[in-house]
């Protein structure tokens, strides 16, 4: 089972999709997660990503945009291809850098088995 999604759209460029994909990879998760790519309608989704390519046991989908093209359809087409009920997303134009968790951004974000840790400042 997986604990959360991380949904990446994409443009038209395969490259940019597989460059997002590999950031959200290399990333040192401690649970296993759901990666849902999500491409603009006339990108084969068999050219983004291969199902033999390792993924270090989280799951990659690559799904078409089903929706208005451009972000917000490919945002509502990955929520309804997620399985979880944490969801991230990700811009194919943006990179997760290791340190993403500890920036000012990434405080926001836990871990939901860590809501009773946190102060109730931060909530």
């Amino acid at each position: 089972m997986y604990e959360a999604s991380v949904i990446v759209t994409a443009g038209e460029c395969v490259e940019s999709l597989r460059e997002a994909i590999s950031a959200v990879l290399r990333r040192p998760w401690a649970r296993h997660m759901e990666i849902v790519a999500v491409t603009e309608r006339g990108v084969n989704v068999e050219d983004v990503w291969s199902p033999d390519q390792n993924t270090s046991g989280h799951l990659v989908k690559v799904v078409a945009n089903q929706f208005t093209p451009g972000p917000k359809g490919a945002r509502r087409t990955g929520l309804l291809a997620s399985t979880t009920s944490v969801i991230a997303f990700c811009d194919d134009s943006e990179a997760w850098e290791r340190s993403w968790r500890q920036t000012d951004h990434g405080a926001r974000y836990v871990d939901p088995a860590d809501v009773e840790q946190l102060e109730p400042a931060l909530l």
